[in-house]
Formats: C-alpha cells, structure tokens, sequence
C-alpha cells in the first residue's frame, strides 16, 4: 500500500494537474535523490481511509504534502504545506540531582545533562545552571502538532511521575517547535482533553512558532 501511495504522489508531482501544486512547486524546490523528489515518510489514518505523503523542500524545515483517499482507490484529494515540528517534554532542577529525576521516571530520555557541566555547541564556555532531560515519543519532524501532543501526553499519564509532576524544585515544560511556511501558517489547535492533560500533568505548555520560504504567487 505504501509503495502505491508513494507512486500516485510522485505522479502528481511530476505532472502537477492541480493548480495548487503548480503554485507551490513554482516557488519551493522539492529535495532531489537520485533524479526523483525525495519523500520522507507516509502517514496513513486506517480509520479516515485517507494518507499524507511528505516531500522535503530545500533548506526548510516544513513539507509539501500530497493528501490521498485511500479508498475505495487511490486519487488524490488535494495538497498543501505542512510544518516540520518537535513536541517534546523537558524536565529540569537546580536543587535535585541528574540521577535521582532519572530514578522517578520509567521511559528512557531522549536527551540528559547535569549542573556544572559545559554546554555543548557554544563558542563560549558556559555551563548548564541546572540538571534536567528531555523526553521526545516522536522523533519524527512530520506528522500532526496535535497527534504528537496527545501521543506524548498519553505515554507520561501512563508513567510514574507522580514525584515530577507535584515537586516544587521541579521545572516541568512541554515544549512545541512549529516550523511553517509562512504562506500557510495553519496554526496549533488544542482540545479540551490535551487541555485537561496538561492541567493533570501540572506543566508549561511553551509554543515557539518559526515562519520562512518564498512568497507564493
């Protein structure tokens, strides 16, 4: 089925029969292997009989996509941008040490560092003032804001972070990166459940929203 989804996509990107993907195409330059735009992944929703295939544009970090039905065939339904982005779960203390945050949670961080130590890519030394990790489910740059948001929520409501969540020597932040094209801003749309899930969790919901690319005609 992925194969095929991939095919019609790329058919539609070399002929271009929709004034829209003329549109875009004609100011955002697909990501080119081997003679053939470069697809970097295929999200298929079961339950919408529908799928997304994503085309990387050149030096951005948002998406071109072509949306599918996927039944009763497979035709295109229409295309857009999509914006690249990270959701991720940052947790951090000056008071509490690097071993004990790690000893109350019961899923492997994505990313680690301790009080004291030099913080890495800076052309001046300078050390982190606190200790902390980070927590990315999805490591993935496509896909839905909101799915990640609700994944990721779901997997810490289903954690032992009871410490985290009710210390006051503790620093808790969902942090969002949304990384648009600027033409096609759509935005993050929470619903009451994601909002209720971050009352439970009792952390920030940090949003940063990054607009590039051409003018579109």
């Amino acid at each position: 089925m992925t194969e095929a989804l991939k095919l019609i996509a790329l058919k539609e990107v070399e002929e271009q029969s929709f004034e829209l993907t003329k549109a875009y195409l004609s100011v955002n330059k697909l990501v080119y292997s081997n003679n053939t735009p470069k697809i970097d992944d295929v999200i298929i929703n079961e339950e919408e009989k529908t799928a997304a295939v994503y085309f990387p544009i050149e030096g951005e970090a948002y998406y071109f996509v072509i949306y599918l039905d996927t039944s009763p065939k497979v035709r295109v339904r229409f295309m857009g941008m999509s914006a690249g982005n990270r959701v991720y779960f940052t947790v951090s203390s000056e008071e509490i040490e690097l071993e004990k945050l790690l000893k109350e949670i019961d899923f492997i961080p994505t990313q680690t560092w301790k009080k004291g130590t030099q913080i890495p890519n800076r052309n001046i030394t300078k050390l982190y003032e606190d200790s902390g990790f980070i927590f990315e489910f999805d490591l993935k740059r496509t896909g839905e804001v909101e799915d990640k948001l609700s994944n990721l929520l779901g997997k810490l409501e289903s954690s032992n972070i009871t410490s985290i969540v009710n210390s006051e020597k503790i620093n808790r932040v969902i942090q969002v990166a949304y990384y648009g094209y600027k033409d096609e801003m759509w935005g993050i749309n929470l619903n009451p459940i994601i909002i209720k899930k971050l009352s439970n969790l009792n952390t920030i919901l940090d949003i940063d929203l990054y607009a590039s690319g051409p003018d579109l005609e």
